[in-house]
């Protein structure tokens, strides 16, 4: 066994040496010399509680207040009684040990710092290199972080999915950009075998090695020492013991996969416009969106819900017959999205009900779901006598078929307790008010532990019509994944912002490979319906949301797996754990749908001289492996890293893993419009792999017990031949057919050789059929088509899409509970032609002159140039040892580096399948962090009151992901009469400063400054002022003030013009020199 020590210096508020530590009926129990209580027990044979306190030890942790009854554990505080008295305690001179099924937990008694032992592997998984620190508000807890030891978690970390030398905060910051928080968790877990839930209401911040490489410091605002230790050899095992400690994630309604639309519809006015924000409507004029305290009643018209005052264009039963017009999957819908909205215009509550009523079911007659959104309190003072402006959540469930909540903060309050506590009662209401029969589905952007069994989370309300938040999108959808929550969206193109088609179309495309999408309208610069850029736009949009439609067999499979085990979002890692690079920040931009499908979303405006897309950084693993571009049928082998993918406007990075199994249906625009007695499935023939396609009646809670069906897919090549077994389906539910026809497309090189089918063993007579008409008209036999396309709808954008070849085998209705299926092929070839083998030319020119440029050194790039031989096609890169290749041109920029860090380099020509030898390696070093000479530590202060949880700390805290903000309410500032706001800095010594750096808000420009005065002081008292009145331009770029050395220990900046009643920001960095 490993030596267990601790050399780091030891806080004066460490626990000190332990003293005791014995069994009990059910835990052991200990105590330290300072006067700390210990206690472990275990929650389950993997899950064991870590409490130290210098009170009563806690069966749950305290929440917020009294009131909130939601747990963020479900298991038992006591656990399986077999599991605590199998364990065994032996006291030695130097530690106890505790012996529980392959583990060992070992707690040193001075210092006093535990550890996890894993027998099986014989090394340690978990090691506290410090004991645990309490203080009156705080509690923490530093480990030992190991060189490949990567972490993950935290809940919504916008723009971040692996932490390793990262700090975050699990905190509900509700800063929505990148690095903001909106739904914290505190739970990581480590690829060294386990994972960490910090039983607390409290929030935190985790330091994943940013103070020392070597160590991870967990702290909390919560003076009790609470962990739940869960562990495992796999990720899907430490997320399965998660979902068993605090509850199975929910299972989206099928509705839920569809897009969703959202806006007000029964507040603002519209008024006839001919300027740019102006919409035309169906007759024929234009028309400019008002808040009610905007504009006259009089001077427009108001938007309602079923056009009950002959204003039907501006109703939200137009919105729905304009998405049936243009042929757009829809299947939910929320209208009431905005505050003060309601869902009537009557003098009652009963009136406005019934309004609510018509409207909902007008939706559901078109397949549409309702959902609401929840401002406020959902339950009436007096349930008996709801009055106007009231909600009643148990009489919109029942009356008007409510199937969805989407909650703001007045509702969920800053989460914590409060948010879990809410979601809580919305998951009753809708058990207890249908019997199961709905099932609980509720959208939150403030969420806790816990939170994935009541309900999904978003990602916040973010801007459109910029790329920046497709890139940092990505990451935060892996992350939250990551958490031990499957189910995430955000709002389609942002909920603000907008302008530009191409990110339109790009967010429409990558997302249909996530769970929840989102169209928020009425808030952005433009329309946000699929439909808004023209005939184009519009017809890219159709044909991705009629994708999802055809995969939801696929995706509906993947929640079901999602329930235990591995989220429907992968990270790449989760399918291929033994390459390095999948646990890092190269591969933050893609990741696997499941198990077959590998999306490396579009995220940047660079294109090419024809104005497509260029997409670098794609990562396709496994040298072994075959990928397959899912558009076009161009295959890729992995184990490289492939850079200048060129994309058309209708075309995203997809790849098919060979081997893949993906079960589909017919598209369609809403569940209702499925055709349950029809199956597809696509298979794309590589060696072995399985798939389970698992369904359900799509609304109830009675897959919980058990009302499923199952049916096991199975594809084997071997050389040539190739078997597909589908097993009898098992298991049934309401509405579940039988009957069902079936069509296999099977991906192929050419025309294959002999096929047999088989029902229960027994060789049926099927026919081939050389024509597409006769197929399709044909109730059974098979076919090979040489313009297979994935999708009618792509049809239209290239003849790309119809270039691939399959095998098409169709099989009349049959009981798919009664036959077993197998299918026989000879002579089939898939990628036959497709290998990662290449010649080395030894006659090939190297690329000469191969350096790094030194002017354009990054903190996390480097810039490498070369002599580009002649006749070559392109170049390939080993970036510490890992290959880049498609690389053209001759110098090429290698990203997402760690900072002042050395890295190798090779180079390597290639043309055709030929390529030279390797280049001699040469050595670059990234640049320092750019915050080295900043200042730390400063002491901030304002005249004027802040906004709560935006205070003027956070301005200077080095943290981006934090903002700063005058309270709208009591902080309003009045320049023109003298009355300025006015912010004091000062540092813990003088120094010579260089610059200083505002960074304004992002998500809003309110209170963005715009001139500022500053004035400097080398003592605190007397103050000079610097330079005249500084005007900042008028754009969210991060605005530099030169200071030209002045040597300074403090400064005051006062605000002499902002945007609005505020002044705020995100961050105010001061350089010395």
């Amino acid at each position: 066994m490993e030596n267990l020590s601790s050399n780091s210096k030891q806080p004066l508020n460490t626990i000190q040496k332990l003293i005791r530590l014995k069994k009990s009926d059910t835990s052991y129990d200990g105590e330290f010399l300072s006067g700390e209580k210990l206690r472990i027990s275990w929650l389950s044979e993997q899950i064991l509680r870590v409490q130290i306190t210098t009170g009563e030890l806690q069966d749950y942790p305290i929440p917020d207040e009294p009131a909130h009854t939601a747990r963020m554990t479900v298991l038992p505080v006591e656990g399986p009684a077999e599991v605590f008295k199998a364990s065994e305690l032996l006291d030695t001179a130097e530690n106890y040990r505790i012996r529980f099924g392959r583990y060992t937990l070992i707690y040193k008694k001075d210092p006093a710092v535990m550890a996890l032992y894993d027998e099986a592997k014989s090394r340690f998984i978990l090691r506290q290199v410090l004991p645990v620190s309490l203080t009156q508000t705080t509690s923490t807890e530093v480990l030992h972080q190991d060189t490949n030891e990567f972490y993950f978690g935290g809940g919504t970390q916008n723009g971040h999915f692996s932490h390793k030398g990262h700090k975050i905060k699990v905190a509900n910051t509700n800063v929505w950009t990148d690095g903001g928080v909106s739904s914290p968790n505190p739970f990581f877990w480590s690829n060294s075998g386990f994972g960490l839930l910090r039983n607390t209401w409290r929030p935190g911040l985790y330091d994943f090695g940013t103070n020392r490489k070597n160590q991870t410091g967990i702290t909390h605002k919560d003076p009790t020492f609470d962990n739940i230790y869960l562990l495992g050899d796999s990720p899907a095992e430490i997320l399965k013991h998660y979902y068993e400690l605090t509850g199975q994630p929910i299972l989206l309604p099928k509705f839920g996969f569809y897009e969703a639309h959202l806006n007000a519809y029964n507040r603002d006015i519209w008024v006839q416009s001919d300027s740019k924000n102006a919409i035309e409507f169906e007759d024929g004029a234009t028309y400019e969106e008002y808040l009610p305290q905007k504009v006259a009643a009089d001077k427009g018209i108001k938007e309602s819900l079923n056009g009950e005052h002959d204003n039907y264009q501006f109703s939200a039963r137009a919105v729905i017959d304009r998405y049936q017009k243009h042929d757009i999957p829809l299947g939910w819908f929320i209208p009431n999205d905005g505050y003060g909205a309601g869902y009537g215009q009557t003098d009652t509550f009963k009136g406005d009900l019934n309004n609510l009523e018509a409207f909902a079911n007008y939706a559901n007659k078109h397949g549409v779901a309702l959902g609401l959104w929840a401002q406020s309190n959902l339950h009436p003072v007096d349930p008996a006598n709801p009055q106007k402006g009231e909600r009643d959540l148990n009489a919109e469930i029942k009356q008007a078929n409510l199937a969805a909540l989407k909650t703001d903060v007045a509702w969920v309050g800053a989460g914590y307790s409060f948010g879990l506590n809410a979601l809580q009662d919305a998951t009753v209401a809708f058990t207890t008010a249908t019997a199961g029969q709905t099932r609980p589905f509720s959208l939150t952007v403030d969420g806790w532990a816990g939170t994935q069994r009541y309900g999904a989370v978003w990602t916040g309300d973010q801007i459109g019509g910029e790329w920046e938040y497709i890139r940092f999108q990505i990451p935060t959808y892996i992350g939250t994944s990551l958490s031990g929550q499957p189910n995430v969206g955000s709002d389609m193109d942002g909920i603000y912002g907008g302008g530009n088609p191409e990110v339109n179309v790009r967010d429409y495309q990558w997302k249909t490979f996530t769970p929840i999408q989102l169209n928020m309208d009425g808030w952005g610069t433009n329309s946000k319906n699929p439909f808004t850029f023209g005939k184009k736009a519009t017809q890219i949009n159709r044909a991705y949301l009629k994708l999802k439609s055809q995969m939801l067999p696929y995706t509906y499979s993947l929640a079901h797996e999602a329930l235990t085990g591995k989220p429907m979002i992968r990270a790449m890692f989760l399918e291929f754990p033994h390459e390095k690079i999948n646990y890092t920040k190269l591969v933050q931009y893609q990741y696997m749908w499941g198990p077959n499908f590998l999306v490396a979303p579009i995220y940047t405006a660079e294109q090419n001289n024809a104005g497509n897309s260029l997409r670098h950084n794609v990562y396709l693993p496994d040298a072994h492996q075959m990928w397959v571009d899912f558009f076009t049928g161009e295959k890729y082998m992995g184990g490289t890293t492939v850079d200048n993918l060129v994309y058309a406007h209708w075309h995203t990075p997809l790849f098919v893993k060979a081997g893949a199994i993906v079960p589909l249906t017919r598209a369609n625009n809403n569940p209702n419009e499925i055709d349950r007695t029809n199956r597809i499935f696509n298979f794309y023939p590589a060696g072995r792999s399985t798939f389970t396609l698992i369904d359900d009646d799509g609304k109830s809670t009675d897959y919980l017990e058990g009302a499923v069906a199952k049916t096991e897919l199975e594809s084997t090549l071997v050389g040539t031949e190739l078997t597909i077994d589908i097993h009898k389906t098992t298991g049934s539910y309401d509405g579940f057919a039988k009957e069902q026809s079936t069509l296999l497309n099977i991906l192929c090189d050419r025309h294959p050789g002999e096929v047999t089918v088989t029902l229960n063993g027994q060789e049926i007579d099927l026919p081939e059929v050389d024509n597409r008409l006769s197929f399709d008209q044909a109730e059974m036999g098979y076919m090979y088509c040489a313009e297979f396309s994935p999708s009618e709808y792509f049809d239209l954008f290239s003849s790309k899409v119809k270039q691939q070849h399959a095998l098409q085998i169709k099989l009349p209705p049959l009981d798919i509970t009664k036959y077993a299926l197998s299918v026989d092929v000879k002579n089939l070839t898939y990628g036959a032609k497709t290998s990662s083998a290449q010649i080395i030319d030894s006659a090939m020119r190297v690329p000469r002159n191969f350096a790094v440029d030194l002017a354009q050194t990054g903190p996390t790039s480097l810039h490498l140039v070369w002599q580009q031989p002649e006749q070559i096609d392109s170049f390939e890169i080993l970036v510490n040892g890992q290959r880049h290749v498609n690389i053209k041109g001759s110098d090429f920029t290698v990203t997402e580096l760690d900072f002042d860090t050395v890295y190798s380099f090779k180079i390597r020509s290639k043309r055709l399948n030929k390529v030279s030898e390797w280049s001699e390696q040469i050595k670059g070093k990234t640049s320092a962090d750019p915050l080295t000479n900043v200042i730390k530590g400063i002491k901030a202060s304002s005249n004027v009151f802040d906004q709560p949880e935006r205070e003027i700390k956070y301005l200077v805290d080095q943290n981006l992901t934090t903002e700063w903000s005058t309270d709208p309410e009591t902080a309003l500032a009045d320049p023109d009469n003298g009355q300025f706001t006015e912010l004091t800095f000062e540092f813990d010594q003088q120094y010579q400063l260089d610059h200083l750096e505002y960074v304004p808000r992002t998500v809003t420009q309110l209170g963005e400054l715009e001139e500022i005065a500053l004035s400097f002081s080398t003592d605190g008292q007397n103050w000079s002022t610097f330079g005249a009145p500084i005007t900042f331009s008028d754009d969210e770029k991060a605005k530099v003030v030169p200071l030209n050395g002045t040597r300074t220990k403090a400064i005051k900046l006062r605000v002499l013009k902002s945007k609005g009643d505020l002044a705020a920001g995100r961050e105010l960095f001061f350089y010395h020199l």
